[in-house]
């Protein structure tokens, strides 16, 4: 559920830590002109701030430093974002000259850290818990990963070649079917649901409409529904498997997982449909490869159970892409005005757009959306969100067919190569 602000009761500060750490100054800056958070699931977000160079605390800022910018919301000190200065610059105001500063969030320290060749179940596979603490490992001092105490899928048999923590964290949900945000000062948390924030954004308000809390207007948007191709039917494959009988992909066919409600498969032919996708558009194939499954050394070679675990993997990997690209997707881009609450990604909102052009209805939109991306603003007005990345599915737009997890389908190169 969203917190519902009292704008009465704000005031916001910033706390400037340097590079070690370590707090810098006589106190906080007080005399904030404004401040933006953009907060992302399952990426970093950024900030900007604009302070006045008045204040005693503004010449102490520079790059590599990290600032937190709290506010006092209905009584209690809530973190409302911040994170690394990556960029500053002297911009004239009214209030005289004041310094604009930039950055992500705190998540980018995850991007500074790498899992070298960490290896996720080396005698089977490993759970969600187990994968999310072995990379939590690897990240800087000061870090909680909370995860998902009931992810979609649980099994996992992964090896790493150098990605970041960030990267880790960001593969293991597309094989767990879960999202992350950072939630705090260097926590995440981890989950595959979206909270009701209790909030509905309208288009605008109806004739007479009394003010409520819970309600904000759209004061412009834009819609993207997704034209790129679709697909109903999936044909996986694992990595190349150099065997003593064979030489061939991992395939379905010795798995023993599925098929789930809404899909059908066969093991034989090696392919998982989405039931109503298959219905709306008939049969759309995609083959596809995750060489990342395969029999390794580090799994300790082949044996009846590893192979199982290995078809399963590739079973479950499938059915996360059928879930998040085998169907178009609704993407809108709201910008918000008197929304007196904080929203943020791994939400969910209520929206009513009613838009009507020379006699034709051209929008009429009554669905609660997904949160992926929430804008928050301090200022001499408040705190507003003031402007919302949503979806009707969980996942950012996409420019190609399998934007964020490879290659597109139509062109996927298959590896031979064990």
């Amino acid at each position: 559920m969203a917190t519902i602000l009292n704008q009465k009761e704000l005031l916001g500060w910033i706390d400037i830590d340097d590079e070690t750490g370590t707090r810098v100054g006589s106190g906080p800056i007080t005399n904030i002109l404004s401040f933006k958070a953009t907060k992302s699931m399952d990426r970093a977000g950024t900030f900007e701030a604009l302070i006045p160079m008045s204040d005693p605390q503004a010449t102490l800022l520079a790059t590599d430093y990290t600032i937190t910018c709290y506010a006092l919301v209905n009584g209690e000190v809530t973190e409302i974002g911040g994170g690394r200065i990556t960029e500053m610059e002297y911009t004239p105001t009214r209030q005289g000259t004041a310094l604009r500063i930039t950055g992500f969030d705190l998540l980018e320290e995850l991007s500074q850290r790498t899992v070298q060749f960490l290896s996720l179940g080396t005698s089977g596979t490993v759970d969600h818990e187990t994968a999310i603490d072995a990379i939590a490992a690897y990240a800087p001092a000061g870090w909680t990963i909370n995860e998902d105490p009931s992810p979609p899928f649980d099994d996992i048999i992964y090896r790493f070649s150098g990605e970041s923590v960030l990267q880790a964290l960001i593969l293991m949900n597309e094989y767990f079917r879960t999202h992350f945000k950072l939630s705090s000062n260097r926590t995440i948390n981890i989950t595959n649901t979206f909270t009701d924030s209790g909030m509905i954004a309208i288009d605008a308000p109806v004739i007479g409409y009394a003010p409520d809390p819970a309600v904000c207007y759209i004061s412009k948007f834009k819609f993207t529904k997704e034209i790129n191709e679709i697909f109903s039917r999936i044909y996986p494959y694992g990595g190349w498997y150099n065997g003593v009988f064979y030489d061939w992909f991992i395939t379905l066919d010795d798995s023993t997982v599925g098929p789930y409600t809404g899909y059908t498969h066969s093991r034989s032919n090696n392919w998982i449909q989405k039931t109503d996708v298959h219905t709306t558009y008939g049969q759309i194939d995609r083959q596809v490869q995750y060489p990342q499954i395969k029999v390794t050394f580090f799994t300790g070679g082949y044996s009846a159970a590893i192979w199982e675990d290995l078809c399963n993997l590739v079973y479950n990997r499938a059915v996360a892409d059928l879930e998040l690209y085998g169907i178009q997707g609704q993407f809108y881009t709201l910008e918000l005005a008197n929304c007196n609450a904080i929203l943020e990604p791994l939400e969910s909102i209520r929206v009513i757009i009613n838009r009507t052009e020379g006699g034709n209805q051209v929008f009429d939109v009554d669905a609660t959306f997904f949160i992926l991306e929430s804008t928050i603003e301090l200022s001499e007005g408040g705190i507003r969100t003031t402007k919302l990345e949503i979806a009707d599915i969980d996942r950012y737009l996409r420019t190609d067919p399998f934007a964020i997890a490879g290659p597109s389908y139509k062109n996927r190169f298959f590896n031979d190569q064990y």
